[in-house]
């Protein structure tokens, strides 16, 4: 028996601390236009944000290598490290991304409204309007959204190039 209760330890141990498995990604650039003014988060999983909470009462014991990107009284429910990704955000901190350690990319563009759909609200940083952005008085399209005004405009066109032919 006390040899199952020594090999379960030493592979708690060697596991390490679960906040070693997670990273802040880089969003400095996301944050350049981005004007938060309200709190909160949402992730990838339901899971994970399951594992989230948010505990005003007292300060948390986050390790500082995540306290750029997660709000100062932020818990863990469980000490589980999340398997997708978190936008977490705050007139504070900004539009933060905290993602698996193990993740290469930062993509900080899936926490903020760059593919903006209704069904999006409240699950990405409120960054305001992203399809465009005045620059010197003047609406500067984005280069991805020029993509997607065309991919729309051609759709519509094929719909009614098919219901002209069809009647």
């Amino acid at each position: 028996m006390w040899f199952i209760f020594a090999l379960i330890a030493t592979i708690q141990y060697c596991k390490g601390n679960f906040y070693d498995e997670m990273s802040c990604a880089n969003c400095s650039r996301v944050n350049e236009k981005c004007e938060i003014t309200t709190t909160g988060w949402s992730c990838d999983y339901d899971f994970d944000a399951n594992l989230l909470i948010d505990n005003s009462n007292k300060s948390s014991d986050i390790p500082e290598s995540l306290s750029k990107c997660m709000l100062p009284s932020m818990e863990f429910k469980k000490k589980k490290a999340i398997i997708g990704y978190c936008c977490i955000w705050s007139p504070k901190i900004g539009c933060q991304k905290l993602k698996k350690s193990d993740e290469d990319e930062d993509l900080c563009y899936r926490c903020t409204r760059a593919i903006w759909s209704s069904a999006m609200e409240g699950t990405t940083c409120p960054c305001g309007n992203w399809f465009m952005h005045r620059e010197n008085s003047e609406i500067m399209l984005k280069p991805w959204n020029i993509l997607f005004i065309t991919q729309g405009m051609l759709l519509i066109i094929i719909n009614l190039w098919v219901l002209r032919n069809k009647y």
